[in-house]
């Protein structure tokens, strides 16, 4: 999830340095006054954020309230597509966690969190996207499929699913469209419409890959594949692949194809 690194085109994942919050990770919203509505599974919600990240810091805490964790172990392991911006497609199987901290058990991204996710990267420096994917907390007693946003290192969560098994396959798309007023990102579950929400500018590059929070988590190679991308809302076209990909402490990864990214922790041998 929340993910701040100082250039992503690297193939070395530099060091992360966040606040407390543990979550998803990047999307961009220019300009410091700019206002998004929210189609979501639930009611629609409608806010304005004026003044930049310090309102967007107390809109955040009010309108979707995500529990912070005190872990300092962040690591990832990710592949990337320069040619995405608007668009992001992947499919894999919810891999099994083990050896995790019996932590944040109640609440999603909380405690010490491993993530098997998806992102559309919005600007350079890492700090706004939009993100998909499936969360492992509690010694992976407590799974869930989330979506939402991040703007400017705080995580906007658009919704969960609790209680998604190991062992399940679901495909994740985000993607971008005129409406006939204004441009919104589209979030897809299976093919099911999750969330819906104003969008003003495109992205920067794709990802995907595994997130962990916690340092003794055992993460079995899994791979995202039939990985494609959307240019400027156009049609959608595979990975060109091999772009770039970087791997963290206890981190591991390797393209399968130019569709397909492996990732593991902890179990780099296997």
């Amino acid at each position: 999830m929340a993910r701040s690194l100082t250039k992503r085109r690297f193939n070395v994942i530099l060091t992360a340095y966040l606040t407390s919050w543990n979550v998803p990770k990047e999307m961009t919203l220019v300009a410091p006054t700019w206002s998004r509505s929210v189609l979501s599974s639930g009611p629609v919600t409608e806010f304005r954020i004026v003044a930049g990240a310090a309102i967007a810091a107390v809109l955040y805490v009010l309108l979707f309230p995500v529990s912070a964790s005190a872990s300092s172990f962040h690591a990832e392991s990710d592949a990337y597509e320069f040619s995405g911006n608007t668009g992001m497609y992947s499919v894999h199987v919810t891999q099994a966690v083990s050896g995790q901290e019996s932590t944040g058990c109640s609440a999603p991204y909380s405690g010490n969190p491993v993530y098997e996710t998806e992102w559309i990267i919005f600007t350079s420096n890492g700090q706004n996207w939009d993100e998909m994917g499936v969360g492992h907390q509690c010694n992976d007693g407590y799974r869930y499929i989330y979506w939402g946003y991040g703007y400017n290192n705080v995580w906007y969560s658009l919704g969960t699913i609790t209680g998604t098994s190991n062992g399940t396959t679901h495909n994740y798309k985000i993607t971008r469209a005129y409406t006939g007023s204004q441009y919104d990102d589209f979030w897809y579950l299976d093919g099911t419409l999750k969330s819906q929400v104003y969008s003003p500018t495109v992205g920067y590059e794709d990802s995907v890959g595994l997130e962990s929070y916690s340092s003794p988590a055992s993460v079995n190679y899994y791979a995202s594949y039939s990985l494609q991308y959307q240019h400027n809302e156009g049609a959608w076209t595979n990975w060109s692949g091999f772009d770039a990909s970087g791997t963290g402490t206890h981190m591991c990864g390797i393209w399968d194809s130019a569709t397909s990214w492996s990732a593991a922790e902890n179990q780099c041998g296997s």
